[in-house]
C-alpha cells in the first residue's frame, strides 16, 4: 500500500530484549545496573528494572499539550542525593488504580520528559533508595561511554524467561499461592516464581529436570459463593475431583495442539471462552498423561490454613555505581 501524501510511515520497533543480570541498560539521559539475582527487560518504549517484589519502570512522558488537572496531581519535587531533582506525582487514570510517579527533565528533544514508576513507590523517603539505582545525565553517560563487556546486553544474552521470572530456584516441599489458588511443591520439586505475585506465572520442575510451565494470568479469584450454597456451587473452590475436572460443575478441562491443558471456567452458556477464567499447564513433553492430570489436579483454592510462601519485597541493593575517574 502506498502511503498518502503527507503520511509518515512509523518505523517498526526492535522486538524486545530481556537479560539476567549483571548487566547495565543504557538510556536517553539515564543508565542502571541489574545486578545477579534482577534483570533488565528492555521494549523500546519503556525500560524496566526488575528485582524480587518489584519493577521499576522508565519511559517518555508523551502527555503534552494535554489538559491533565482531573488525572495528574503534583506533589512537589525529591532531591536525590548526588543527582537531580525530580517532580513527584499522583497520576489516577479513569481504568487503572493511582500511583506515584517522578519526572526527569532531559532537557530537550521532542519528548524531554522520562516518567519513572513503580509497584514499589508510595510516595514517601523511601523512594529516593529505590530511585538510587539510577544514574541521570553526564553521570549516565560516564557509565555508557565504555561499557565493560560482562555488563552488555548482547544479543546472545536475550532470554525471554527473564521479563516474568526470578532465576532463583525455590525447593519443595511448599506451598504457592497466586490469585486465591494453591499449589503444593513435592519434595525433590522445585519453582521458579515471578518478580511480583500480579504476573501469576511459575516454572516447576521434577527430580529429573522436565519443566512444567503454569500461567494463572486470566485467573479471577472475584467469584465468591452464595451463603448457604454447596462448595460445588462456587467455582473457586474444590477446582478438582479426582483427575476429571470435567465433572466439576462450572468447569472444563481443554488440550490444544501443543498438549498443553487448560483448566477452564465456562462462561454463559456453558461454553469456554478465550476471556474467561483459566488456569494453563505447559508440560515437557516427556511427562506423560497421568501425570499431568494429576499435576492439574493439585491446583486447589487457598485455604485459611495454607502456609504460603510469599516473598517479602526483596532489598534494594546498592545505587548504580558512580563512573570511575
Amino acid at each position: 500500500m502506498v502511503p498518502a501524501p503527507g503520511a509518515t510511515t512509523l518505523p517498526v520497533p526492535p522486538e524486545p530484549r530481556d537479560y539476567y543480570g549483571p548487566v547495565r541498560a543504557c538510556g536517553d539521559g539515564f543508565a542502571f545496573d541489574a545486578g545477579p539475582g534482577e534483570a533488565y527487560s528492555d521494549a523500546a518504549s519503556v525500560q524496566a528494572l526488575l528485582v524480587p517484589g518489584g519493577t521499576l519502570y522508565l519511559e517518555s512522558w508523551i502527555y503534552r499539550g494535554i489538559d491533565l488537572s482531573k488525572v495528574v496531581v503534583p506533589l512537589g519535587a525529591v532531591e536525590l542525593p548526588g543527582g537531580p531533582r525530580l517532580a513527584r506525582l499522583r497520576v489516577s487514570w479513569p481504568d487503572r488504580p493511582s500511583e506515584i510517579v517522578y519526572h526527569y527533565d532531559r532537557g530537550g528533544g521532542p519528548l524531554p520528559i522520562l516518567a519513572i514508576h513503580s509497584n514499589r513507590f508510595d510516595g514517601s523517603a523511601r523512594d529516593v533508595d529505590w530511585l538510587g539505582r539510577i544514574a541521570f545525565g553526564p553521570a549516565a553517560k560516564a557509565l555508557c561511554t565504555s561499557l565493560p563487556p560482562s555488563l552488555r546486553p548482547s544479543p546472545e544474552r536475550d532470554d525471554a524467561d527473564a521479563e516474568t521470572l526470578d532465576p532463583r530456584p525455590r525447593a519443595g516441599p511448599l506451598t504457592l499461592c497466586f490469585a486465591g489458588l494453591a499449589f503444593d511443591l513435592l519434595a525433590g520439586e522445585t519453582a521458579r516464581l515471578p518478580w511480583f505475585p500480579e504476573l501469576k506465572r511459575f516454572r516447576l520442575a521434577d527430580r529429573a529436570g522436565r519443566r512444567t510451565d503454569v500461567d494463572l494470568r486470566l485467573w479471577s479469584p472475584l467469584a465468591r459463593p452464595r451463603a448457604g450454597a454447596p462448595v460445588t456451587e462456587n467455582p473457586q473452590v474444590a477446582l478438582m475431583d479426582g483427575y476429571l475436572p470435567t465433572s466439576r460443575r462450572g468447569y472444563t478441562l481443554q488440550e490444544d495442539r501443543k498438549a498443553h491443558l487448560r483448566l477452564v471456567q465456562k462462561g454463559a452458556g456453558g461454553v469456554a471462552s478465550g476471556s474467561d477464567p483459566q488456569a494453563q499447564f505447559a508440560f515437557d513433553p516427556a511427562i506423560g498423561k497421568e501425570e499431568r492430570l494429576a499435576m492439574v489436579a493439585r491446583l486447589r483454592e487457598q485455604g485459611q490454613a495454607d502456609r504460603c510462601l510469599g516473598d517479602r519485597p526483596g532489598k534494594i541493593r546498592a545505587a548504580t555505581p558512580a563512573p570511575s575517574r
